[in-house]
C-alpha cells in the first residue's frame, strides 16, 4: 500500500493534474502510475500497488509531477 501526504505552493496557476509517474529512470519522463486526486495543494492519497510497482518505486523509477495549464507536461517534479 503506498500512501502519500504533500503540498506545493507558488504555481504559475492551478493545478490542472498531479500523478505519480514511473518507471522510468531519473530525469526522464514516465507515464502514468498512480494518479493523485485531488490534484490541490495539501493532497493526501493512499494506492494498492502490484509487487512490480512497488519494486519501481522503491528502486527509484517513480516520481510526483504536479501539471499546470502553464506547463503542460509538469510544473513541479520531485
Amino acid at each position: 500500500m503506498l500512501t502519500w501526504k504533500g503540498s506545493y505552493k507558488d504555481q504559475s496557476g492551478p493545478a490542472t493534474a498531479a500523478h505519480f509517474h514511473g518507471p522510468g529512470e531519473p530525469g526522464k519522463n514516465a507515464g502514468v502510475a498512480v494518479p493523485i486526486t485531488p490534484n490541490a495543494s495539501q493532497f493526501e492519497g493512499s494506492a494498492s500497488l502490484t509487487d512490480a510497482q512497488e519494486a519501481d518505486m522503491m528502486g527509484g523509477k517513480w516520481n510526483v509531477n504536479i501539471h499546470t495549464t502553464n506547463n503542460k507536461g509538469g510544473e513541479i517534479r520531485g
